[in-house]
């Protein structure tokens, strides 16, 4: 009689759990479905950007593609005073047209930051004069 006590009490809880997981599986199962369509949509949008990603990097590619073949227009026209220049220019066997045009482009930075450095030695040294000559005392004769 004791054991058939338990065992409706345990039968009783069993019920109040399944009652209860009666209850809140519908309520589970759409937080599931809006979990996968959130999901579904998060992959829709990535695959959107990697197709938007691709066609930037083959975009900057032609871009880079053109700007080399100005390059080599320029350099394979340069008159004979460049010609040292034009073969520091000219891309070693086997290296990629990237790092080739990224190096080019380094080389030319640095010829202009050469270039504008004694620009503003000049003007540097022209203001200090100035300043120099014009606090200068004056002589009153």
């Amino acid at each position: 009689m004791r054991s058939m006590l338990e065992c409706k009490k345990a039968a009783e809880s069993l019920e109040k759990s399944f009652g209860s997981a009666r209850e809140k599986l519908p309520e589970t199962m759409a937080s599931v479905k809006l979990v996968g369509r959130e999901i579904c949509d998060l992959a829709v949008d990535l695959s959107n950007l990697s197709q938007e990603l691709r066609k930037g990097v083959q975009s900057s590619m032609s871009v880079v593609h053109a700007a080399d073949a100005q390059l080599h227009q320029l350099t394979t026209s340069a008159p004979q005073g460049n010609q040292r220049v034009t073969s520091n220019r000219k891309r070693a066997a086997g290296e990629p047209l990237l790092a080739s045009t990224v190096r080019e482009l380094r080389e030319l930075i640095a010829e202009l930051h050469s270039g504008f450095g004694v620009a503003v030695s000049i003007a540097g040294l022209l203001t200090w004069a100035s300043n120099f000559v014009s606090k200068r005392p004056k002589n009153r004769s």
